[in-house]
C-alpha cells in the first residue's frame, strides 16, 4: 500500500512539474515534449482519476494557445484518455465546439478524426452515465458538433468533406439496429444498447437521424462534381454500413445502381475504369450477404452490367435467409416482440388521435422515396416495348455528340439481342432512378404517390394541432369551474344567477401588479431564456438567444441585480459565451452614443457592466482565459476600471506576459485611448525587480518602431526622464502593495534611465533631452548617466548627425558628458573632422577640461599636439590620463592623412626637450622618463 502511494505521489509531481515546464517553455517542440511525458503518465498510471482531477483542466486550457501543432497534439491526447476514462470527454466537449468554429482547417480535420473515433464512447458514456444533467449537457454539445460536421459536406476543402463521409459512417454504424451477421468487434454500439425509455436520448430518433445520413451519403454521390478520392471513400462508407446492417441493403444496391448510371462527367477514362472495378469489387462481397433472392437478382443484374461473366457470378456463395432469421429469433426475441406490441400500440393510438408530428414525418421521409421509384419502375417497365426504344433512340440521335464521350465508352457495355425480364427491369429501374433524381415527370404515378402520401402527413399535424387546443381549452374550462366552485362553497355568498348576471369590467375586476412582483415574474422568464441555451445551441440559433438576452437586460430592465445575473451567467461558462459579453458590452456603447440626453448615465451603466465583468473574471484567474482578454481587445472604449484589474493581472508571475500581450495589441489597436494605454505600461515597467518590467520594456522597444505610437511613447520617455529632476520619486515608482519612495536612489535613477537609453539606439535623437536633463542634473544623477551611458553609445556611429550636433549644439552644463560621448565613441571608431573641429570650439569658447581633447588628438596637427603636450603630461591631475595620451598620439591615424599625427621619433625628442615650469612638474617629467 505504501509503494502504490509513493507511486502516486511519484506521478502527481511528475506531471506537475511537467506541465510547469510546458507553461514557461517558448518554444512548441519543448511544449510538446514535456506534454507527451505528462500523457505517458496518464496513459500507465493505476491512479487515473487522481491526476484528472488535478491536470485535466490545465491540461484542456493549452488548446486556447495559438500553436496549431500544440492544439492537434492536445485533441489527440482527449482522445486517447477518453478511450481509458469515457467522462474525460465532458471537460473537452466545449473546446472542441470552440476549435472546429475557429476555421482552421488542420485543427477541424483533427476534431473530426477525434470526434469519429470518440462518437461510440460518447454515445455509451450518455447512455450509462449515471449523472443526467452531465451527461445530457455533454451530448447536446456534441449534437451542435454534429450538425457544424454536416456543414462541412458544402465545404470547399476536399480533405474535411472525406472526414466527414467517415465521420457519417461511424453515426450510421453506432445508430443503427445490429445486424446478426456482424461481428460484435466490429461495432462498439448499436441501437440495440440505447434503452427505449432512455431520458434524453431518443431511440426513434436515433434511427432516424442514420436513414437521413446514409440519404445524405447518396446524395453526395450523385453530385456531378464529386472528386473521384471522395467517391471511393463514400462508396467504401455505404458498403461498409451495408455489411454490418442488412437492413440498408436495398438502400444500398439502389444507389449504386443510381452510381453506376451516373458516374460523375468529372471522371477521367482510367477514372471511369477504376471506378467500375471498385463497382464489381464491392458487389462480389455483398452477393455474400445479400439475404433474399430479389435483392441477388438485381446485384448480379448490376455486375453483369459491369462486365462480370456468369460463371464468376455463379461461382460466388449466397447468403443464407433462412438461417439468419433463425439465429435472429432467438438471439433477439425481446426486440422483435417489442416491435410487434410497438405496432400494435401505434395503430390503437392512430385510430383514437392523429400521430406527432415527428413521427408522421419520418414514417413518409423513409418510406415515399422507396415507394415512388418502385411504382415508377412499375409504369415504366409495363410501357418498354420495342417500338418504345426505337422511338426513343431515334429522338436522341438529335441530340448526341459527334464524338463519343470518354465516360460512355469506359461503362459501355452491349444489351444481348434477346433481353430477358431481369435486363428489362433492372432497366426499367435505372429509368426511373434517372427520372425522380432530374426531377421529371410531374403527372407520373411514384410522384402522384409521394404528393399524396405529403397530404395526408400535412392532414394528421393539423388535425394534431387542433385536438391538442381543443384539449387544452376543455382542460382550463374545467380548472376555472373548480376554482368557480371552491369560491362559492367558501366566504362567497353569491348565487350562480348573481355570477352569470354580472358584467365583466376591466377597470373593476384587473388591477395592476405591484412593481415587485412585476420584476420578479420578468426575472423568472429571463433566467428561463438563459437556460434554454442549449436547445438555441443544438438549433444552430445561439446568435438570436445572446441577442435576446441582450436586448432584455440592456433595454427593459435597467438595474444592477440583472446585470449581476447576466455577469455570472457570462462568468459560470466563459469559454462559450465570450460572444454574449461581447455583445452586451458592445450593445450598452451604442445606448451611450444615442442617448445624447442621458449620455453621462448610460456610460457610467457600460463601465460599471464592464468593470463587475472582468472583477469578477479577475477573482476566479480566469484572466489565463482567452475569454477575459476577448472582452478587452472588442469592448469599444477600455474604462478605468477595467484598466486598473488589467494592471492587477500584471502581479501575477506566469500570467502577467499574457496579459501584457493584451495591453500590446490594445495600444497599436486603439488610438483614442493610446495615451492612457502608454501611460499604464510605463507604470509597469518602473516594477524594478520583477520579470514582467523586463517584458514591459522590451514591448515598449517594439512599439518604439511603430510611427504612430512613436509621439506618445516619446512623450512618457521625457516625462519619466524629466521626472529626476524632481526632489522626490512620482508615485508610479512605488511597487505593488508598498508606499511611493521617499527619496531618489542610485537604483531608482537606473529604473528611470532604463528604457530611455536602450532606445537611443533606435533614435538617436534622444541623446538631445538626455543632455538637457544632464545640465540640470543632481550629481548623483550624472553619475548615474555617465555609467549607463556607455553601453548603448559604443553600439552608435562617430558620423551620425545627432553626434555631431550634440558637439556643435552642446547645452551649458553638459561638457563632460560630451566629453564622455567622444570619449566612448573614439575607442572604436576614427575620429572624423566635424568632432574634431566641435571639440577645438567647445575647449575654446567654454574653456573645458583639458582632457575633453583627448579623444581628438589624432585628428590635431603636429604643432596642436605639441602645443597641448605640456598641459597633458606636467599636470599632476591629468597623470591618469598620460598613457592614453601616448596611445592616441602614437597609434591612430589623422582622419585626413591616414597617418599618425606625430611620428614616434618626433614625439620621443620633443618630449625630452620639454622645459618644466616648475620643481612641481620637473619631478613629473623625470619620473616620466625614467617609466
Amino acid at each position: 500500500m505504501e509503494k502504490g502511494l509513493v507511486g502516486e505521489i511519484d506521478d502527481l509531481e511528475k506531471c506537475g512539474d511537467e506541465l510547469r515546464l510546458a507553461v514557461q517553455s517558448s518554444n512548441e517542440q519543448e511544449k510538446i515534449a514535456h506534454l507527451n511525458k505528462v500523457k505517458e503518465v496518464f496513459l500507465n498510471t493505476t491512479q487515473l482519476d487522481d491526476l484528472l482531477d488535478s491536470f485535466l483542466e490545465e491540461i484542456i486550457d493549452f488548446v486556447e494557445l495559438p500553436s496549431i501543432a500544440i492544439r492537434i497534439y492536445i485533441i489527440e491526447f482527449i482522445e486517447q484518455i477518453s478511450f481509458r476514462k469515457y467522462n474525460v470527454i465532458k471537460h473537452a466537449i466545449g473546446s472542441y465546439v470552440r476549435l472546429i468554429s475557429q476555421g482552421n482547417i488542420r485543427v477541424a480535420k483533427a476534431i473530426l478524426r477525434s470526434c469519429t473515433r470518440l462518437y461510440p464512447v460518447i454515445l455509451r458514456w450518455a447512455i450509462e452515465e449515471k449523472n443526467v444533467a452531465e451527461s445530457k449537457k455533454c451530448w447536446e454539445t456534441f449534437l451542435h458538433i454534429k450538425e457544424f460536421i454536416l456543414r462541412l459536406l458544402e465545404n470547399e476543402n476536399e480533405g474535411l468533406k472525406t472526414m466527414a463521409f467517415k465521420f457519417l459512417e461511424i453515426v450510421i454504424i453506432c445508430q443503427s439496429t445490429r445486424s446478426e451477421t456482424a461481428q460484435l468487434a466490429q461495432i462498439l454500439i448499436s441501437l440495440n444498447d440505447v434503452p427505449i425509455d432512455h431520458r434524453f436520448i431518443s431511440h426513434h430518433q436515433l434511427k432516424h437521424e442514420a436513414t437521413q445520413y446514409l440519404k445524405i451519403l447518396f446524395d453526395q454521390m450523385a453530385l456531378p462534381h464529386i472528386s473521384y478520392q471522395n467517391l471511393i471513400v463514400a462508396l467504401g462508407c455505404i458498403i461498409k454500413i451495408a455489411r454490418l446492417h442488412v437492413e440498408y441493403f436495398p438502400q444500398v444496391i439502389e444507389g449504386i445502381e443510381i452510381l453506376h448510371v451516373n458516374l460523375p462527367p468529372t471522371l477521367t477514362r482510367g477514372q471511369v475504369k477504376s471506378m467500375r472495378k471498385e463497382l464489381k469489387k464491392h458487389l462480389l462481397k455483398m452477393l455474400k450477404q445479400s439475404p433474399d433472392a430479389p435483392l441477388q437478382k438485381r446485384v448480379e443484374t448490376i455486375l453483369i452490367g459491369l462486365g462480370a461473366n456468369s460463371m464468376e457470378v455463379e461461382r460466388m456463395p449466397r447468403g443464407n435467409q433462412k438461417s439468419k432469421h433463425k439465429r435472429r429469433s432467438v438471439d433477439e426475441p425481446d426486440l422483435e416482440d417489442h416491435k410487434k406490441k410497438r405496432k400494435e400500440v401505434a395503430k390503437a393510438v392512430t385510430k383514437a388521435l392523429p400521430k406527432d408530428d415527428d413521427d408522421g414525418a419520418d414514417i413518409d421521409e423513409v418510406e415515399t422515396p422507396q415507394t415512388a421509384i418502385d411504382i415508377t419502375t412499375d409504369y415504366v417497365f409495363e410501357r418498354l416495348s420495342f417500338g418504345l426504344v426505337v422511338n426513343l433512340a431515334m429522338i436522341s440521335l438529335v441530340t448526341l455528340p459527334n464524338e463519343m464521350p470518354a465516360s460512355f465508352q469506359a461503362y459501355y457495355t452491349p444489351i444481348p439481342s434477346v433481353i430477358a425480364d431481369e435486363e428489362k427491369m433492372h432497366l426499367s429501374r435505372m429509368l426511373a432512378s434517372q427520372i425522380a433524381q432530374a426531377g421529371l415527370g410531374a403527372e407520373g404515378p411514384g410522384v402522384e404517390q409521394s404528393q399524396k402520401a405529403s397530404r395526408l402527413a400535412e392532414d394528421r399535424r393539423k388535425s394534431s394541432s387542433m385536438v391538442s387546443i381543443a384539449v387544452s381549452a376543455q382542460e382550463l374550462l374545467l380548472k376555472s369551474k373548480t376554482r368557480a366552485d371552491n369560491k362559492l362553497d367558501g366566504d362567497s355568498k353569491l348565487n350562480s344567477a348573481d355570477l352569470l348576471g354580472k358584467d365583466f369590467d376591466i377597470t373593476e375586476d384587473v388591477k395592476p401588479l405591484p412593481r415587485k412582483e412585476i420584476f420578479g415574474i420578468f426575472q423568472q422568464t429571463f433566467k428561463s431564456i438563459m437556460e434554454a441555451e442549449s436547445r438555441a445551441s443544438m438549433a444552430n440559433m445561439l446568435h438570436i438567444h445572446n441577442s435576446l438576452l441582450v436586448r432584455l437586460v440592456s433595454r427593459y430592465h435597467t438595474c444592477h441585480e440583472l446585470d449581476l445575473l447576466v455577469v455570472d451567467f457570462i462568468v459560470s461558462e466563459h469559454k462559450a459565451r465570450g460572444d454574449l459579453a461581447v455583445l452586451w458590452i458592445i450593445e450598452l456603447y451604442k445606448q451611450y452614443q444615442s442617448d445624447e440626453q442621458n449620455r453621462e448615465k448610460m456610460f457610467e451603466r457600460y463601465e460599471y457592466v464592464m468593470g463587475t465583468l472582468v472583477e469578477k473574471m479577475f477573482h476566479k484567474i480566469l484572466y489565463k482565459e482567452m475569454a477575459f482578454h476577448r472582452i478587452y481587445l472588442e469592448a469599444p472604449v477600455i474604462t478605468d476600471k477595467a484598466l486598473f484589474w488589467l494592471q492587477r493581472t500584471f502581479l501575477d508571475s506566469l500570467y502577467g506576459p499574457f496579459c501584457l500581450m493584451t495591453l500590446r495589441e490594445l495600444i497599436i489597436a486603439r488610438a483614442k485611448q493610446r495615451d492612457n494605454l502608454v501611460k499604464l505600461l510605463f507604470n509597469v515597467s518602473l516594477n524594478d525587480g520583477t520579470e514582467i518590467s523586463d517584458q514591459a520594456a522590451k514591448t515598449i522597444k517594439e512599439l518604439y518602431e511603430f510611427s504612430y505610437v512613436r509621439p506618445v511613447i516619446t512623450k512618457y520617455l521625457e516625462e519619466n526622464l524629466d521626472a529626476c529632476l524632481l526632489e522626490f520619486p512620482p508615485p508610479s515608482y512605488a511597487k505593488p502593495g508598498e508606499p511611493a519612495p521617499l527619496a531618489w536612489d542610485e537604483k531608482l535613477y537606473r529604473v528611470a534611465l532604463n528604457v530611455y537609453l536602450d532606445l537611443i539606439l533606435v533614435d538617436s535623437s534622444l541623446i538631445h533631452r538626455l543632455a538637457k536633463v544632464y545640465a540640470h542634473a543632481t550629481n548623483a544623477l550624472k553619475k548615474v548617466i555617465l555609467r549607463m551611458i556607455e553601453m548603448p553609445i559604443r553600439e552608435m556611429s562617430m558620423k551620425s548627425d545627432d553626434i555631431v550636433k550634440l558637439v556643435n549644439e552642446c547645452p551649458i552644463g553638459s561638457e563632460t558628458l560630451v566629453a564622455r560621448i567622444t570619449h566612448l565613441l573614439s575607442e572604436k571608431n576614427p575620429i572624423t573632422s566635424e568632432i574634431v573641429l566641435g571639440m577645438k570650439r567647445l575647449h575654446k569658447e567654454r574653456n573645458t577640461d583639458i582632457r575633453s581633447l583627448i579623444p581628438i588628438l589624432s585628428g590635431l596637427s603636429q604643432e596642436e599636439i605639441l602645443e597641448l603636450l605640456p598641459r597633458l603630461v606636467l599636470d599632476r591631475a591629468n597623470q591618469k590620463s598620460v598613457p592614453y595620451v601616448f596611445r592616441r598620439i602614437l597609434q591612430s591615424q589623422h582622419p585626413e592623412t591616414g597617418q599618425p599625427p606625430i611620428s614616434p621619433v618626433d614625439f620621443v625628442v620633443f618630449y625630452h626637450h620639454l622645459e618644466p615650469i616648475n620643481d612641481e612638474q620637473r619631478q613629473l617629467h623625470l619620473e616620466r622618463i625614467l617609466i
